[in-house]
């Protein structure tokens, strides 16, 4: 079955739907699949035999899906429903009333995440490279990979950094991070227990190496086809070796993860971060956080600009508070 991760997410976690929703055209062309979103005038159905399509809302001319749909009105109203009928008529098949496709102005998938094993992961690798030769030689090199799996009620996330810059033969960063998150999501599939592990390593900033285990208390506000927003807040205890000794500390862990489709599903925007607030004073608090957008060619190929920033409000003796990478890779999705 056609896996497509978004923020190599979304289509993964609505590839369990076996049936067949129906996007009829006003030139006579059909279109069976699953309609994963409307938004911007735009209507995307995944297919098992093309892919992703994306078409003008105005062009269709009947629609059915066989699963509810979260619908934004017009009339600024929120609803569930399937759909069924002709542009001029739809029926809201779940609640007995019709209206016209053009004043539903956005229509999202609720992810199933019980179609989904535990050991389905979906994965994601983005690489930006540069090489310059001439007075000044200069190499620069970063990797992140992101790999999710769900099922009904558990979530992992594993995600990998690595950034190495060089300039006339002398490193100038050299920077490792591996982040292991677990969610285990209570009876509302809103709140969840959390756990997370990471492993975080940066000679040059003067950290080698940190390493933090906690859990805690998270909180889903929403998670569809075209995105998923969650917070989490706990305790963790921190280890750390800044470079005159190591030492082990409790802290409070702060972390927003938000992802969103835009522009027909082609474009993602996502941002992530953490904050650490090491309960020792002379160590202040650390935050990490990736901002950026995705273009999505396909569901396999995308191209990524990215900025990771890490600031440290107290960093160990000779190193800056803050370190920031911009990036610009391609990536790879499956």
């Amino acid at each position: 079955m056609l896996k497509r991760m978004v923020s190599g997410i979304a289509l993964s976690l609505l590839a369990g739907a076996a049936l067949a929703d129906r996007v009829e055209f006003a030139n006579g062309d059909v279109i069976t699949g699953t309609v994963t979103s409307m938004a911007g005038g735009k209507v995307v159905v995944q297919t098992e035999y093309a892919g992703r399509i994306t078409a003008s809302v105005d062009k269709v001319a009947r629609i059915a899906t066989d699963a509810e749909l979260n619908l934004r009105t017009s009339a600024d109203e929120d609803l569930v429903s399937a759909l069924d009928g002709d542009a001029t008529s739809v029926k809201l098949t779940s609640l007995n009333r019709e209206l016209a496709l053009a004043h539903v102005t956005g229509a999202s998938r609720v992810v199933d995440a019980a179609a989904v094993a535990a050991t389905n992961w979906a994965h994601k690798v983005d690489v930006a490279a540069a090489l310059t030769k001439g007075n000044t030689d200069t190499r620069s090199f970063s990797v992140f990979t992101e790999s999710l799996a769900r099922s009904s009620r558990n979530e992992h996330m594993l995600t990998v950094a690595l950034y190495q810059d060089e300039v006339s033969e002398v490193t100038t960063r050299e920077m490792f991070d591996i982040d292991y998150g677990y969610k285990r999501f209570l009876a509302n599939d809103k709140w969840f227990l959390g756990g997370n592990v990471e492993y975080f390593k940066d000679k040059l900033l003067g950290v080698d190496p940190r390493i933090t285990a906690g859990a805690g208390l998270g909180y889903r506000f929403w998670d569809n086809s075209l995105g998923s927003l969650t917070v989490e807040l706990g305790g963790s205890a921190v280890y750390e070796n800044l470079g005159l000794g190591s030492e082990t500390n409790p802290a409070v862990r702060y972390a927003l993860a938000y992802r969103r489709l835009l522009v027909g599903e082609q474009l993602e925007f996502f941002h992530r971060h953490q904050v650490l607030k090491i309960l020792d004073s002379s160590r202040g608090s650390v935050l990490d956080s990736s901002t950026g957008l995705s273009f999505l060619f396909n569901d396999w190929w995308s191209a990524t600009l990215r900025a990771d920033l890490r600031h440290q409000t107290k960093p160990p003796v000779g190193s800056h508070k803050s370190d920031l990478v911009y990036t610009v890779g391609a990536g790879v999705r499956f």
